[in-house]
């Protein structure tokens, strides 16, 4: 007399359904974790402000900030977050930390170069808002970084 085993047989399907769902369900959280793709949501992508910027418009909290002809206002940062570049006057230093899109520049350095005034007061403004930045976000080839009553927008050099 022959006997039938089906218990195996469903076991083996109840393991390859299991199997089956877990491989799945692990699939749907490492798209989570990693922001997925569709239109539940877009892949955010680390903010970085490694290069060399030109400042193309400004404002801050005593009004806007236009760099003079002959006087453009340079940033450029290297992949450890050293910041060195010009306010349209003097050279600046600092150091810079991102985290997610969150900014913040180290005290800025600058030398003490004179200047004519209409250069000295943009230097002067740029400085100080540069200063305030607490965020930042790449459009397309622009950077703009922002802060209390400040947007400073900037072309990739």
């Amino acid at each position: 007399m022959t006997q039938v085993r089906t218990r195996p047989t469903t076991r083996r399907r109840s393991l390859a359904t299991v199997s089956l769902a877990v491989v799945l369900g692990a699939s749907a959280l490492s798209a989570c974790a990693s922001g997925g793709s569709g239109s539940g949501g877009a892949t955010a992508e680390a903010l970085s402000l490694e290069g060399s910027w030109t400042l193309v418009s400004g404002s801050g909290p005593d009004g806007e900030i236009t760099p003079v002809d002959g006087a453009p206002i340079t940033l450029m940062v290297d992949g450890e977050g050293a910041v060195s570049g010009k306010d349209g006057c003097n050279n600046i230093v600092s150091t810079v930390t991102v985290d997610g899109d969150t900014v913040t520049f180290a005290p800025i350095a600058s030398t003490m170069m004179a200047c004519e005034q209409p250069i000295m007061d943009v230097a002067t403004a740029y400085g100080s808002a540069l200063g305030a930045v607490t965020t930042g976000d790449l459009d397309g080839e622009q950077l703009v970084l922002t802060g209390p009553d400040i947007e400073l927008t900037y072309d990739q050099a």
